[in-house]
């Protein structure tokens, strides 16, 4: 009887250093990677994706965004924003949003957007990844970025 109480401590001793060993190999992960993740649309995570570069893509249309003073120090190089087609926008039937967590920050210029609103409409997952952020003007943050296909 004694083996089988020495046997339990001893695997809650074990279960509790492999609950602390986990807790500590925790990693934090950025909220726009797991909104990226979430807006797949098979849902859930492909683990043998590939980024396919498409075009280099500077958002327009940051000035008309309110938010984008307190957003804009928060942007980092090769942080992923997400886009979202806008089908009903009444200038551009193939815009594109582009956002970052609840807010739209900008669009997908409207001279880029065509083969990017196609393959969206076709299912097909796309991103843009920031490659540079510059402050041009008092009304104007330039986001410059790569615009990728999740295949």
């Amino acid at each position: 009887m004694g083996d089988l109480s020495d046997k339990s401590n001893e695997s809650e001793n074990h279960n509790g250093t492999s609950l602390n060993r986990m807790k500590q190999e925790l990693v934090k992960i950025d909220p726009s990677l797991l909104e990226l993740l979430a807006s797949h649309p098979e849902g859930g995570v492909c683990p043998f994706q590939h980024e396919i570069f498409l075009q280099d893509v500077t958002v327009a249309g940051t000035g008309y965004c309110e938010q984008i003073d307190e957003i804009f120090p928060k942007l980092t190089e090769n942080m992923v924003l997400r886009l979202q087609r806008d089908p009903q926008n009444k200038h551009d039937q193939l815009a594109i949003g582009v956002w970052y967590e609840q807010t739209r920050i900008g669009w997908v210029p409207r001279m880029q957007n065509e083969v990017a609103a196609r393959l969206m409409d076709a299912g097909k997952n796309i991103c843009l990844r920031i490659s540079g952020l510059k402050v041009e003007s008092d009304s104007w943050q330039r986001i410059d970025s790569k615009m990728y296909l999740i295949d």
